[in-house]
């Protein structure tokens, strides 16, 4: 009996050693992609971050799949992406199975012009309504590239076209993106008054004008990070009437922006990321033609860090920005030069307010639990395969911010500015709804540390991020 006890301790540990050697063997890698009708495999091979031919082990090739997905989702051309691993006497075969996004977006604009669907509600300001129609052909030619054409009108009228190329030659390695945007305006900002927006307004007359045409080239050596470097031109043109004493009888001011900047991303999404790293590091420079008034320098940092919680379904984002924008105090600065520096910053449970200044720093905290999510076969048959599935997940949020903002040596445009060399806090809870094609639909209730009062908000949006 105990010959018998021997003999199978040892064929079991001798088929073990066996699967762990096997486990460890060094195969072939092939690759094979399905599903790319559009989309050229040299665009996607890229990505993956091995090649057909490599010598790998059945865990590695595990884990660089892993990444290789995450790689595929940040280029947001694929609805759903599944990995089929299979491993054979003499290669391991890794099957991508990707179904395709719809490309081809002809669509109207109805869209209201705060910086936030709370804004705009509470606000109640209908003459900030944008309408008009736009084109954008993703994945133009199947190479990634992006094309878009936009007419709109109401608040901000834009009349837009840009072409972005994020990767040609041999390597792939190369980017280039050309624009170029006209807006003009009867209604604009003209200054804060205790760090809500004030406005000048015209019925009849555009009483600003904005035209940029810019190049900005990238270089992206490996698959995580890129440096850019952008040259912009832009052209203010000022309603005299309106402008003369604020400008100084200056109303055709004209700037040259170069800009370089680093971006470092290994998130699993650009979306609603729950795991992985984010750094972007950005300097811009507004060069004035004219002496009179400042030229400036922006920097500003943004670092995000994601974790998920083991196995659980929770998971922390972590994200630090500080901003600073340079200029000579002995000179003016206009103010919409002044006032995009911190036009998009915002914190939960302060919606409704800017933080005129020219250094912000902030730390915004989320813990979020994914509740459910779904991907549901559901919709008429009759649409294209890019529509034939419903996709959406659903998170329960609890979020701490806080920001800290000073006052202004040189900004005539703001009076009473109530958060100004301090710091303001904020928290809160909400639901965040990821929909199909990247949009994100959030409620929370956010506590507002400075007046001392709970809120409601609510905010729709896209991860569509500016390039300057």
């Amino acid at each position: 009996m105990k010959l018998v006890k021997f003999i199978l301790i040892v064929c079991i540990c001798a088929c073990s050693l066996k699967a762990v050697a096997q486990n460890d063997e060094l195969k072939k890698v092939n690759i094979s992609l399905v599903g790319n009708k559009i989309t050229k495999s040299d665009i996607i091979l890229r990505e993956i971050g091995f090649e057909i031919g490599d010598n790998l082990n059945f865990q590695e090739i595990q884990n660089v799949v892993d990444e290789s997905v995450a790689n595929l989702n940040r280029l947001r051309l694929f609805n759903f992406i599944d990995v089929e691993i299979v491993e054979n006497k003499n290669e391991i075969l890794v099957t991508y199975n990707l179904q395709e996004r719809w490309y081809y977006w002809g669509y109207p604009i109805l869209e209201h012009s705060e910086r936030n669907l709370s804004s705009f509600i509470h606000y109640r300001d209908w003459s900030r309504i944008n309408y008009g129609a736009a084109f954008d052909w993703f994945n133009f030619r199947g190479k990634n590239e992006v094309l878009r054409f936009k007419a709109r009108f109401g608040y901000k009228e834009h009349y837009a076209i840009s072409y972005h190329k994020p990767g040609f030659g041999k390597r792939r390695v190369d980017g280039i993106w050309a624009f170029a945007d006209f807006f003009r305006q009867k209604k604009v900002v003209s200054g804060i008054y205790q760090n809500k927006p004030s406005y000048w307004q015209s019925n009849d007359d555009y009483l600003r004008k904005i035209i940029d045409v810019g190049l900005q080239y990238s270089y992206r050596p490996k698959i995580k990070y890129a440096f850019e470097i952008g040259l912009k031109f832009r052209q203010y043109i000022y309603n005299q009437d309106f402008y003369n004493d604020d400008l100084a009888g200056i109303t055709n001011p004209r700037y040259i922006m170069p800009k370089i900047a680093f971006n470092y991303d290994n998130r699993n999404s650009i979306v609603y990321p729950l795991t992985g790293f984010y750094a972007n590091l950005r300097v811009t420079t507004s060069i004035f033609d004219n002496t009179d008034f400042s030229d400036n320098i922006s920097l500003n940092v943004l670092l995000q860090q994601n974790t998920s919680f083991g196995e659980t379904k929770l998971s922390l984002r972590n994200e630090m920005f500080a901003g600073k924008d340079f200029y000579d105090n002995n000179k003016r600065i206009l103010f919409d030069e002044s006032f995009n520096f911190y036009e998009g910053f915002f914190m939960r449970g302060y919606e409704y307010y800017y933080f005129p200044s020219d250094f912000i720093a902030s730390s915004k905290n989320t813990l979020s639990y994914k509740l459910f999510d779904f991907r549901l076969n559901v919709l008429p048959s009759l649409l294209p395969d890019e529509f034939s599935k419903v996709f959406s997940i659903v998170y329960l949020e609890a979020f701490a911010d806080i920001a800290y903002s000073n006052l202004s040596n040189n900004n005539l445009h703001v009076e009473q500015n109530m958060f100004g060399d301090g710091f303001a806090y904020s928290a809160g809870f909400g639901i965040t709804v990821e929909t199909y094609y990247d949009r994100l639909i959030q409620f929370r209730v956010a506590y507002n540390a400075y007046f001392n009062k709970f809120g409601i908000f609510a905010e729709f949006k896209s991860p569509l991020y500016k390039r300057f």
